[in-house]
């Protein structure tokens, strides 16, 4: 698991620049896509249901506070706009394969705006199970939920027994003779 600290400086300079909802959103889903492959959380972010959409307080402060990120207003929009200083230091936190896992679910969401990018997160799973305002989004549960499905599970397991049981002869009637007078019974085993 990577801090949110470096996933937010990661998202922002994979972009260049990304205004707050849309590094609010990138790092939902990014979250999502990660623990859908992997079975587990990407971050330490904690996200909440607000309004209409999925927020981390986290990230705000991240954003407000990292020495590293710079807010740039655009006159012309009134919108913010993150940018990383330095990559430098970023680089060696994060594993190479994890980088390269974020930059591939990131592909996915380039060119969307920050509204196209809150649909998509309004309509994940754990956002719609969520349904108090200010109510924690459980990833940690997700994670759970994924990595189940994603392990040699009962299913797998199920199927193993069941070839070998049919190797074995079993699933084929056989007859019984009984004491009770009925002669014959069928049976499966």
């Amino acid at each position: 698991m990577i801090s949110g600290k470096d996933l937010i400086e990661y998202i922002i300079g994979h972009f260049d620049q990304v205004n707050a909802k849309q590094l609010q959103k990138l790092a939902y889903l990014t979250e999502l896509d990660y623990m859908k492959k992997h079975g587990e959380r990407l971050s330490d972010l904690e996200f909440k249901r607000y309004y209409f959409e999925p927020y981390s307080k986290g990230i705000t402060e991240i954003n407000e506070e990292d020495e590293n990120i710079v807010t740039i207003s655009n006159t012309t929009s009134n919108a913010k706009f993150s940018r990383i200083i330095s990559k430098d230091n970023q680089e060696d936190r994060i594993e190479q394969s994890i980088k390269e896992e974020i930059d591939r679910i990131l592909s996915k969401y380039e060119g969307m705006s920050g509204a196209e990018l809150e649909k998509l997160a309004d309509e994940t799973e754990p956002f719609i199970d969520t349904n108090e305002l200010e109510e924690k989004i459980d990833l940690d549960g997700y994670a759970d939920h994924y990595k189940a499905l994603l392990s040699e599970d009962k299913w797998t397991k199920a199927i193993k027994r069941r070839d070998e049981r049919k190797k074995e002869g079993a699933g084929k009637r056989k007859i019984l003779k009984s004491d009770s007078g009925i002669d014959l019974y069928f049976t499966e085993f």
